[in-house]
């Protein structure tokens, strides 16, 4: 039996003024922007591109912060903080909307599963790993 899994990566992406950035996703609400990563790609190049894609920004001071693991469907998401750099946000054909906002706020948008936890863990550990 040859066993699958996918790999996938996020950031918690502050600005100036310590607000966290999120995209409006067709699938799931709001989140943190990240997505798969590609054959032969490395976790924080994957990170790079993603975030691009999904917002139009770049970002800086990538720090590793742990992963979660869907032991269900064999998903590895491996998260990080980092600081917004420069560029313009947009929109685009993954998500409706994207912003930063105050992390009080965030934490009435971000619904979908677990995945404020991933905020929360991002932004008050170090080194976490999460099984479910």
């Amino acid at each position: 039996m040859i066993q699958t899994h996918s790999v996938s990566v996020s950031a918690v992406i502050t600005n100036a003024d310590n607000e966290i950035l999120l995209i409006d996703g067709l699938k799931r609400g709001w989140e943190i922007p990240g997505g798969l990563v590609e054959h032969n790609e490395s976790l924080v190049s994957a990170l790079h591109r993603e975030v691009f894609e999904e917002t139009g920004v770049y970002i800086k001071n990538v720090i590793y912060k742990g992963f979660f693991h869907n032991l269900r469907v064999n998903t590895f998401n491996f998260l990080f903080t980092a600081n917004y750099s420069h560029g313009n946000l947009q929109n685009n054909d993954e998500c409706r909307t994207v912003g930063f906002f105050s992390i009080d706020t965030a934490q009435k948008m971000v619904l979908w599963g677990n995945f404020w936890d991933r905020i929360y863990l991002s932004l008050t550990s170090e080194n976490f790993i999460v099984e479910f």
